[in-house]
């Protein structure tokens, strides 16, 4: 099957799909559109692309990255200036987006697992509404591209960088998610050279084998270190906003390596000192989490525990470790739970793991809704993601660490060790 063949039928079996392009479509001159892309790599290249097609059809767009995954019903009052359309990016499918709809027209496009409730009112294009479907959402914002006949090769471009960085796909590895194969076989004839293996030093995604890399994978870790990886692990103030700039304005070539993509970029210096800034923390962490100590199991899943102080670039660095464990362990399944006290006050829960029984996605939106449940600020604190990879954040909510902790483990159904 080709791409173009599988858009075709997903777009007469998905009825989200088929509203979301219809709505796009229906965008004419003097149509006002807001839009509220995630601040992750697979957030930013999706907002990227779906600003391409807003422009297409004559209207105006205003973009707004804000620092957190769900958006707020406060977010929302705080920034709609009267647009007829919200496009909601990334962030999640919250049953509460729902209220949101009485403000303006909501389309959320997104591939999260559901949270929250369902949403019957607003229009939604998430391929994991109905059954967890591994995906980006700069993936589903390229296949609106290709249902409007507006996809090029800046936005092929821009749906791999997202793809990668939300690891739908690893090249390096020669994985690609069943969801993205039509798409990902017609780029790797198209453009070859950002996915051939080569050596050289490995990146944050090389986490199974750490022998070779790709130029998409180079790419894929510049943008997570230049946006704060949906962390906000800033090292310029603005630095999402900064970061979405750079993106945009990054023509598409066949660079040849790395170092030829970096010198086509605009911003050559400030982008150069935060890369530069994020290795010297990397090489930081390599023996940090040796602290690390194994907790317990569920089923035939171990789980292994850290809890640190301040420390960048957490969620990447234990995705490294996690297959370092699984090694350790004598291949079995594995979950890593990392817990960060980071420099405001706020505490950061990191969940990764290689499979196993643990559904980590539901774990972080739990652990998030209990302590909502006691501390209120929802949005602030929030919760959730994929089975094998997810985030829950406290923000500046005034969660005291052993508060955070004893409900997390509340939450934790394993067998204790010992």
């Amino acid at each position: 099957m080709s791409y173009a063949d599988f858009v075709s039928k997903s777009l007469a079996s998905n009825a989200g799909f088929k509203a979301a392009v219809e709505k796009i479509k229906s965008l004419k001159s003097g149509d006002k559109v807001l839009l509220f892309p995630h601040d992750d790599p697979d957030g930013l290249t999706a907002g990227a692309i779906l600003e391409t097609l807003i422009k297409s059809r004559g209207a105006s767009v205003r973009t707004v990255i804000l620092p957190t995954y769900e958006l707020s019903a406060k977010e929302l009052e705080e920034n709609l200036k009267g647009e007829n359309l919200v496009v909601i990016a990334d962030k999640g499918t919250i049953g509460y987006y729902d209220d949101y709809t009485s403000k303006a027209d909501i389309l959320v496009i997104d591939h999260h697992p559901p949270q929250s409730g369902e949403i019957n009112h607003a229009t939604v294009f998430n391929p994991s509404v109905k059954q967890y479907t591994q995906t980006s959402t700069s993936h589903i914002a390229h296949m609106i591209a290709t249902a409007l006949g507006v996809a090029d090769s800046k936005t092929d471009y821009l749906a791999l960088v997202g793809m990668k960085a939300d690891w739908a796909i690893e090249p390096a590895t020669d994985f690609v998610c069943e969801y993205c194969k039509t798409f990902y076989a017609e780029a790797l004839a198209k453009y070859p050279a950002l996915v051939a293996k080569v050596k050289a030093a490995p990146t944050m995604f090389e986490v199974k084998q750490r022998d070779v890399t790709t130029l998409l994978n180079q790419i894929g870790e510049f943008y997570f270190v230049l946006s704060g990886g949906g962390f906000q692990y800033y090292y310029e103030p603005r630095q999402n906003e900064f970061a979405y700039d750079v993106l945009k304005a990054s023509a598409f070539a066949p660079w040849k390596d790395f170092d030829g993509f970096r010198a086509s970029l605009s911003e050559k210096l400030i982008t150069a000192a935060i890369f530069e800034h994020f290795r010297q923390d990397w090489s930081n962490l390599s023996s940090l989490f040796d602290y690390s100590v194994e907790l317990g199991a569920k089923g035939n899943q171990k789980i292994y525990f850290f809890i640190g102080n301040d420390v960048r670039w957490m969620p990447m660095a234990g995705s490294v470790k996690l297959y370092d464990f699984k090694q350790r362990a004598g291949g079995a399944e594995i979950a890593f739970i990392m817990t960060n006290l980071e420099p405001g006050g706020g505490v950061h829960f990191s969940f990764r793991s290689t499979g196993g029984e643990l559904h980590l996605g539901k774990l972080a939106s739990e652990t998030a809704e209990a302590l909502i449940a006691k501390y209120g600020n929802r949005g602030v604190i929030s919760g959730g993601g994929h089975p094998v990879a997810a985030e829950c954040k406290t923000r500046a909510a005034g969660v005291p660490l052993i508060d955070a902790l004893k409900i997390f483990f509340d939450k934790l159904d394993v067998v204790i060790k010992g």
